[in-house]
């Protein structure tokens, strides 16, 4: 609690996902490793044409049938569009089974996409105060908070000292490259790319579509399959000519097992791996259907039990649907891939200031957790950089999608919000004003935040 004696919430409102948790006391907001984890809802609602339910947020964990799902997102293009989706969510998040949160007792930090129209964030100040009824609330951009919890688990780096460097933050709907200067973020050199997880997910369907089964509407298995497989190929001409190898010299090749579609079993499928995957990879085309017998002579029972299983071939699919991240033209797309966007931002600024930019490069959201994402990274900025420029693309002792709600931990754990909420009753008096004045006073907060003076006592 805080010293009003409200709980303390922090939500990553993310296009994907809902990242939340409630900061209690014992959160030490200096630790390197937050020992605090957040509960991740699916950020959507799906009706199943085949089961005839409804499910919201983690309700979807029950479904059998994924190809029936009918999915409704409240966020589109990385900002929030469907209202009636968002209250459904945000009112399972508080739902005694999941954190149990009572909104006119509860003070809220919640994050908001660069960039959010003010229609928009005031759509925001409505939904929070008069539909849900916070008792305080406070916004955040996902990359000042990103900075945040930098700082703590890297405070010597360039970065945390002098406030210069630029975030990529890569999610479920876009990719933003952030410049900051001295703790604050340059808007007029900030970059967007229109390709996030959903993108290469769809991208993924069509591509598997087009070679083996329809796949169409499997949404839900597809982003399974891509973020169990994909990987960030580090060489994509020798990745190309390995996966068209045969046999046990092609390394690249996965295959991976369907759901069946019965309650009970893997709703999701799973990696068929060691011998198993070498016996299949030997006999015939896993494009096939296989059928799993107990042999000509089973019995009733038996060959009741026997299933047929789908078996998915995926190869090259596994580099080529992430590498739309560093070449969004391969998709038609007219923009720049991610390293190219970060040296056009950093463009923005004096030469002498690019030494620290290129210093550290902060690689933050889900599309951060793909193998081989921040090498790829370093290795292509470390080619477009001046030779004598250090390059770094750091990684974290944590998972890279959860940085911004940790960021937000961090600052609520230490009271550093004080000059920055906002009360319902100040949003009745004075309305939206008083949110968009008070919000502007994060970016002064975050600049004056102080990791711990050293690694060792961060990691107390």
């Amino acid at each position: 609690q805080d010293p009003h004696g409200t709980m303390r919430l922090v939500v990553d409102n993310g296009g994907g996902e809902v990242k939340a948790a409630r900061v209690s006391e014992e959160v030490d907001h200096r630790d390197a490793d937050l020992k605090v984890a957040p509960v991740v809802l699916p950020h959507c609602t799906a009706k199943s044409r085949a089961e005839k339910k409804f499910f919201v947020a983690d309700g979807l964990e029950t479904a059998v049938d994924l190809a029936s799902l009918y999915i409704r997102r409240p966020h589109e293009r990385g900002y929030i569009v469907n209202w009636d989706v968002e209250q459904d969510v945000w009112q399972r998040m508080c739902h005694k089974d999941v954190l149990g949160i009572k909104p006119a007792e509860t003070s809220l930090l919640v994050t908001e996409s660069l960039f959010t129209p003010n229609e928009m964030r005031d759509n925001l100040d409505e939904f929070i105060f008069e539909e849900l009824g916070f008792q305080r609330y406070c916004c955040a951009a996902s990359p000042l908070l990103a900075l945040v919890d930098h700082k703590f688990w890297d405070p010597s780096s360039g970065f945390s000292a002098t406030g210069c460097g630029v975030v990529v933050d890569s999610g479920f709907s876009f990719t933003h490259i952030v410049p900051f200067y001295e703790g604050r973020i340059v808007h007029k050199a900030c970059k967007r790319i229109d390709v996030g997880g959903k993108v290469m997910t769809n991208l993924l369907k069509e591509t598997l579509s087009s070679r083996q089964w329809n796949m169409m509407d499997e949404t839900v298995l597809v982003n399974a399959i891509k973020e169990r497989l994909s990987f960030v190929s580090q060489d994509l001409e020798q990745d190309l000519k390995l996966a068209k190898q045969r046999g046990r010299a092609n390394h690249v090749r996965r295959l991976y097992s369907l759901p069946t579609g019965v309650a009970g079993q893997d709703r999701l499928g799973h990696v068929i791996q060691g011998d198993e995957a070498s016996a299949r990879s030997s006999s015939a085309s896993p494009m096939k259907r296989q059928k799993l017998e107990d042999g000509a002579r089973a019995d009733s029972k038996g060959a009741q039990r026997a299933e047929e299983e789908c078996v998915l071939e995926v190869c090259n699919e596994r580099f080529t649907i992430p590498e739309v991240l560093f070449t969004p033209r391969m998709i038609g797309l007219p923009q720049s891939g991610i390293p190219l966007a970060i040296k056009s931002s950093i463009q923005h600024f004096d030469p002498q200031l690019h030494p620290l930019m290129y210093n550290t490069v902060l690689a933050v959201g889900g599309n951060a957790l793909i193998q081989g994402f921040n090498t790829r990274l370093q290795a292509e900025l470390r080619s477009l950089a001046p030779s004598d420029l250090h390059v770094s693309v750091p990684a974290g002792p944590q998972p890279a999608n959860l940085a911004a709600w940790r960021g937000g931990v961090r600052l609520v754990a230490a009271g550093a919000l004080e000059s920055a909420w906002v009360t319902k009753q100040e949003y009745e008096e004075r309305g939206h004003q008083v949110c968009r004045s008070r919000f502007k006073e994060i970016e002064n907060v975050v600049c004056q935040i102080q990791g711990p003076r050293d690694k060792t006592e961060g990691r107390r």
